[in-house]
């Protein structure tokens, strides 16, 4: 009777613990936001208690606008000025801070075209032409490919990119410091939103 007691005892600890485990990843899962892109239009999910993402349309009670340093009401002329359709910040940044996430979506720049449905042998002769257009100030050019999609990743300038073409769009995603280059940190983090977008 009591090897008994002693296995039920087990089998609760077992499930509570289990519970608390389940209850863990769904309040982690509460916590990711999915925001859309409309001009693309695609989505970005992530997770808005570790970054401030700042997108069009946002009211003065949001979190995000509240961290910003700016009003809901500059932010819709501030992302049209810089030519960005969403901003991602380190939590704790502000819009003037050093390091920055961007998205810009070029509508229909390039018709019809989608690296989708290109061979590889395609994709690379266009993204030549592409790295071209930036001229000497790029360096570390590589082609990868990033839950389906082609992308060019490079550096220009203090930037690092990632662009690739979509339905005649040209989508850029990169990340930026201020007089200086990115860490590791920075370039892992620019990585995820790269790998958070989904398209359509």
């Amino acid at each position: 009777m009591k090897k008994l007691k002693e296995f039920f005892v087990v089998i609760f600890v077992v499930f509570l613990v289990s519970g608390m485990l389940t209850l863990t990843a769904v309040g982690d899962s509460n916590s990711l936001h999915t925001y859309e892109i409309l001009s693309g239009p695609f989505k970005v999910t992530l997770d808005d208690t570790l970054y401030t993402v700042l997108v069009p349309g946002m009211a003065n009670n949001d979190p995000a606008i509240i961290r910003s340093g700016i009003t809901a009401e500059q932010i819709d002329p501030y992302l049209s000025l810089s030519n960005r359709e969403l901003l991602l910040l380190k939590l704790g940044d502000t819009v003037t801070s050093d390091f920055s996430i961007s998205i810009r979506v070029k509508d229909r720049k390039y018709e019809d075209l989608d690296l989708r449905t290109l061979d590889s042998l395609s994709v690379r002769l266009v993204f030549e032409q592409l790295y071209a257009t930036f001229g000497s100030d790029t360096s570390n050019k590589e082609i990868i490919t990033i839950n389906g999609i082609p992308y060019l990743k490079f550096n220009w300038k203090d930037e690092q990119r990632y662009a690739t073409i979509l339905d005649g769009d040209m989508i850029y995603i990169w990340g930026k410091r201020a007089n200086g280059s990115l860490s590791n940190e920075e370039q892992a983090l620019l990585r995820h939103v790269v790998e958070s977008v989904v398209y359509p």
